[in-house]
């Protein structure tokens, strides 16, 4: 499903991999708020967590980060970021136009 919705926008390109909840099952990694699926991600990249931004909608998410050490952009979408989304993120923007390496 990822695949598809990468292809429909023309941005399949722009991603090296993906890591989704049947990824974490598998390898027997813990889901968030865990930092499981972050550290796997900064490990097959080959990076280290301060070279990397992530980009998160849910306070869940934003925590998962947070606890892998890796700076976090919320941008919420349901829910409004709560005092601790706030507390956790480096920062939070509306949406991704808000958003410019300026900031970061």
């Amino acid at each position: 499903m990822i695949e598809q919705i990468l292809q429909k926008f023309h941005i399949e390109n722009y991603f090296d991999f993906f890591i989704c909840y049947d990824d974490v099952k598998q390898a027997r990694l813990q889901a968030k708020p865990a930092p499981d699926i972050y550290l796997d991600a900064v490990k097959r990249l080959d990076m280290q967590c301060d070279e990397l931004i992530v980009f998160e909608d849910t306070g869940i998410g934003v925590e998962a980060a947070q606890k892998a050490g890796l700076r976090c952009v919320m941008i919420p979408d349901l829910k409004p970021a709560t005092i601790q989304d706030k507390k956790l993120a480096y920062l939070i923007c509306n949406n991704f136009l808000e958003f410019s390496k300026n900031n970061y």
